[in-house]
């Protein structure tokens, strides 16, 4: 009896599986029409601790890619690591999976919803027929194989004598934030990291020390054009400016500088090329009414709204309950109250998963919902997004072992 029971639950539990997945599937394939002819795809999650949004990603990313000829991923990660990784392949150098993991942002790539993602697009990177990009000019991110290893000797080759290895020396120790009480990193320090950078950005542009840029190894990092490493100098600047900024300030001077990247990125892209973001639902709303750590200013989808207008389509992620990882703790994920634009979507269905187009978005108004970082807000959503993925349960981000 206890066995028969047992196989009996067992089915049930596949079953809903199953039912859950088909159900997953067909959303994916609403969206892959849906998106199928946009030029820009934003792709939002509510957090980075978010457990369900990056598998269901991943299989959206693959359709786009596959099936409607988008050729970019950008990611809210490290510019400076996927630039060396696209020198790489232009030189025809190795690229390994793990070169293509750091571009994702350690963040995001050890998690169990983005591996099967990471053979995917290493494979078509290595091809061509996929570029990968970071649009986030974040430093001293763990993990970054480039922008920890030999960008600032490479930004420094640009330079002459003595200020060469003064230099390398100084961004390193920034890149790295080899501080301490007897040498902290203060205003001064500060400006000498600007000053350097600012005179890389000069060298680049006057093509000083062209020559000498071909002692840098091809398998240690690639020799990029001058172009590329001025704005990798120009990239790196607007992020050190930003030290010892308030956090509200540095949150918009943040977005802003994603969005000049990215902009970069397309308008140095081929004429039609096609572009899938993952990032954030705070970084993907077209409108900031409804985020509260942006209302008041820009984030990177309002500036992209404002250039691209409908050739972007913005999808954001959201739950009405369980659970969502920060750091390393789980957190819960409020309820959805009956009026809340959770509970209307998923209350007809026995769907775990549902999605509301534009349209539904519009017909609901202005609604309570969990989107802005799994906080209760009420806003008009259809002003920041062209559809919403619903989980009626929300899991925190589980580890690759």
């Amino acid at each position: 009896m206890i066995r028969g029971l047992f196989y009996t639950l067992l089915f049930l539990l596949t079953t809903q599986v199953e039912a859950n997945t088909n159900v997953q599937n067909s959303i994916i394939n609403t969206l892959t029409n849906e998106m199928c002819n946009s030029r820009i795809v934003l792709l939002g999650e509510n957090n980075h601790g978010d457990g369900n949004s990056p598998a269901f990603k991943t299989a959206l990313t693959k359709r786009l890619i596959d099936e409607c000829g988008f050729d970019n991923l950008v990611f809210e990660a490290s510019f400076y690591d996927s630039m060396a990784i696209m020198q790489k392949v232009r030189q025809q150098n190795p690229v390994t999976s793990d070169m293509i993991k750091s571009a994702m942002g350690s963040i995001r790539y050890n998690t169990k919803g983005i591996a099967p993602l990471i053979p995917f697009v290493t494979e078509r990177v290595k091809s061509g027929a996929l570029t990968i990009s970071g649009m986030d000019d974040q430093i001293s991110i763990v993990g970054s194989f480039y922008t920890l290893g030999d960008m600032s000797a490479d930004f420094a080759n640009y330079l002459q004598g003595e200020r060469e290895g003064e230099c390398a020396s100084i961004l390193y120790k920034r890149l790295w934030y080899r501080y301490d009480d007897n040498a902290p990193y203060n205003e001064a320090e500060k400006e000498r990291v600007l000053e350097c950078l600012s005179e890389i950005k000069t060298a680049t542009k006057s093509k000083a020390k062209t020559a000498n840029r071909a002692k840098t190894t091809a398998t240690d990092a690639p020799a990029q054009t001058n172009k590329e490493f001025y704005i990798m100098a120009a990239t790196m600047e607007r992020a050190v400016i930003r030290d010892f900024t308030d956090t509200g300030t540095l949150r918009f001077k943040r977005d802003k500088s994603m969005f000049t990247t990215l902009d970069w990125l397309i308008n140095e892209a081929r004429k039609n090329a096609k572009f899938i973001v993952w990032s954030v639902n705070a970084h993907a709303a077209k409108s900031t009414d409804g985020f509260q750590n942006f209302r008041g200013g820009k984030n990177l989808g309002a500036y992209m709204r404002e250039k691209y207008g409908n050739d972007i389509y913005a999808l954001a992620f959201t739950a009405a309950g369980g659970t969502y990882k920060f750091g390393r703790t789980v957190k819960s994920i409020p309820k959805a109250t009956d009026s809340s634009l959770e509970a209307l979507a998923l209350k007809d269905t026995a769907a775990n998963t549902v999605f509301l187009n534009h349209e539904a978005l519009m017909k609901l108004r202005k609604v309570t919902s969990n989107i802005d970082n799994n906080n209760p807000v009420t806003s008009d959503w259809s002003k920041a997004f062209d559809g919403v993925v619903i989980f009626r349960e929300g899991k925190s981000t589980q580890l690759v072992e």
